[in-house]
């Protein structure tokens, strides 16, 4: 049982204990949570119950562990008739009033059987309109989307012979899901020790210890998209994968299916170096389809300025050897983020210049150009950064 209030060392250690050990810890992403939750300082009294991601992961609420086994064959035949049959069984099988797990596992697998039929040229919504009910329910019990977002898909999939794919064994899908996983990680825990930081003060001892690991998460996000980019081909996910991300209708509205541009780098942008308004409207469609806790971390993170624009700001009055820590310390987690976005630019480039393709944006709805806008955002305030660093390590 951990106390309402950490002392920030023990936070810190903590976060770095996390990261250096992959999140492997019984009930490390739980504790995550309630870190992210407390502002860095605990899980507050008056916070909703943690989820146990753990369990979701375990959970089959929908009984179809072995029709998973089987999607990837099923997928590759076009088998519209089989799927029909699996999505309608299912449905008998949902309770509107299952508890938070349940319904975020069951969001996640009657999401990939639903794109699954849609995919097959399935409309769900005029096929199989008993799930909307079921849908909207647990939507509600977990406040996200009424569907299967990224985090149901990455995130929440279950690890070894249960994970769920739209596609065979191959290597290439496997790497997409776990860097989601990673992200969904890397990203929350980067937000936790910038709040730490200001909470210590960002010059401060405990300050800088959290800015270091800040930084160390970011890198290491950055460096798993440049391990996937390594492992998977543009037009494989073009042509195999992205189909199955199509939007689909529930109670009348269309809800967009996972979509790397929605995993949590809200978390951390604008809080790191301030964002502009294509990074703006970006993260406000996230913010959507995200989890409730990134939603309210993000509220109270909006209140405060980016931290480069207060050490900025800082570097213009007296010179320290720990202000230019601190500036050294974001303007490398500034470029990570860049490094990160250049990369992915390219390849966005690359999956939807091909004519012959049927799509030209993202399952998130944008297209490579909004990515760029948001490169050439944060290169202009990492060239600020970066100066200010230079002078204070003068």
């Amino acid at each position: 049982m951990h106390p309402a209030v950490e002392p920030p060392v023990t936070v810190i250690r903590e976060l770095r204990a996390a990261l250096d050990q992959a999140f492997s810890a019984p009930g490390a992403d739980a504790r995550a949570d309630e870190l992210l939750a407390g502002g860095g300082a605990g899980l507050p009294d008056a916070h909703p119950a943690i989820l146990d991601h753990d369990a979701v992961r375990a959970a089959d609420p929908l009984g179809l562990d072995r029709e998973f086994g089987e999607l990837p064959a099923v997928n590759a035949a076009g088998d519209a008739r089989t799927l029909l049959g699996w999505v309608r069984t299912a449905a008998r099988r949902g309770d509107p009033g299952w508890a938070a797990e349940d319904a975020v596992a069951a969001l996640r697998d009657a999401g990939m059987l639903l794109a699954s039929l849609g995919r097959a040229g399935v409309d769900p919504s005029v096929a199989a309109p008993e799930w909307e009910p079921l849908l909207t329910a647990w939507a509600l019990r977990t406040d996200m989307v009424p569907r299967d977002t990224v985090v149901h898909y990455g995130f929440w999939n279950p690890v070894g012979d249960r994970e769920r794919r739209f596609l065979d064994r191959g290597p290439q899908e496997g790497a997409l899901i776990q860097s989601v996983r990673t992200s969904c990680r890397l990203l929350p825990l980067a937000g936790t020790a910038l709040d730490v930081s200001w909470r210590c003060g960002p010059t401060s001892p405990a300050g800088l210890a959290a800015l270091a690991v800040m930084r160390d998460a970011v890198v290491a996000f950055a460096g798993e998209f440049a391990r996937v980019r390594q492992i998977v081909d543009p037009h494989f996910f073009i042509e195999k994968l992205r189909p199955f991300f199509e939007p689909i209708t529930v109670a009348g509205n269309p809800w967009s299916g996972p979509a790397a541009a929605f995993i949590p780098l809200y978390l951390v942008d604008e809080a790191l170096w301030g964002g502009g308004e294509a990074l703006a409207a970006m993260h406000a469609e996230a913010l959507r389809y995200g989890r409730p806790e990134w939603r309210r971390a993000r509220e109270r993170m909006a209140a405060r300025p980016a931290l480069s624009t207060w050490l900025e700001a800082g570097e213009r009055g007296d010179h320290t050897p720990e202000l230019a820590t601190a500036l050294e310390l974001t303007d490398s987690a500034v470029h990570a983020l860049l490094r990160f976005r250049g990369q992915h630019v390219t390849t966005a480039r690359r999956a939807y210049s091909d004519q012959d393709s049927a799509f030209r944006h993202g399952s998130g709805g944008f297209v490579p150009e909004d990515l760029k806008r948001v490169v050439d955002d944060e290169r202009a305030a990492a060239t600020g950064l970066h100066a200010a660093e230079q002078r204070a390590g003068a």
